[in-house]
């Protein structure tokens, strides 16, 4: 009996050095590595209903080529394209466009990406913008009037451009591409014309 068990442990000791040999050069064997320099993208102002294109370079630093199984947007305003495989020292890219048609004031959407980067499998990319109507009323855009039966009543509100544009009332609208500008502004009143009182 005591032969026997000596022989079993052997045999078991013999299999665990050599199941170790075997995975010894897995370990070492070359693996690809995910860089994404720049992870976030900010727009900065934009008008509403612009779409965002955003590239984000990606690069691979490791040994192995590197498989983008999936790019997965958060947001049904986002779509994204993206390089499969990159190969090690090789650069690709993932491509984001956000459509703000739907948004106001500041957003940020986030995709997600995933590879075959042992260490880092997955990564998350943000695009960010502020988003503002090309004419905003201010102080807001409800305007409510509490009046009598057949009383006029005025209300003034100030129409303001939410970019550098040449605009003023009356005139046809022009946009110009910068992120940070002053507001331009022009008085307007509003009238009701009320048969019921509020």
């Amino acid at each position: 009996m005591k032969q026997r068990a000596v022989l079993a442990v052997v045999l078991m000791t013999a299999a665990v050095a050599a199941g170790a040999q075997e995975a010894a050069p897995a370990a070492d064997a070359p693996k690809p590595v995910i860089d994404i320099a720049e992870k976030i993208k900010d727009f900065g102002v934009v008008a509403k209903g612009d779409k965002l294109n955003a590239t984000f370079v990606v690069k691979n630093t490791g040994a192995a080529p590197l498989e983008i199984t999936q790019v997965r947007p958060t947001c049904g305003c986002t779509v994204a394209n993206f390089d499969k495989t990159i190969a090690p020292g090789g650069t690709g890219k993932i491509d984001a466009e956000v459509d703000t048609a739907g948004f106001n004031g500041p957003i940020s959407k986030a995709v997600l990406v995933f590879s075959n980067d042992p260490a880092t499998p997955q990564v998350n990319l943000v695009v960010k913008a502020d988003i503002r109507a090309f004419i905003e009323v201010l102080p807001r855009n409800l305007i409510r009037f509490n009046v009598l039966s057949g009383e006029p009543a005025t209300e003034k509100v100030r129409t303001a451009s939410s970019r550098c544009s040449r605009w003023m009332p009356g005139a046809a609208p022009t946009r110009r591409r910068s992120a940070s500008c002053p507001m331009r502004s022009a008085s307007r009143s509003a009238r009701a014309h009320s048969g019921k009182s509020r």
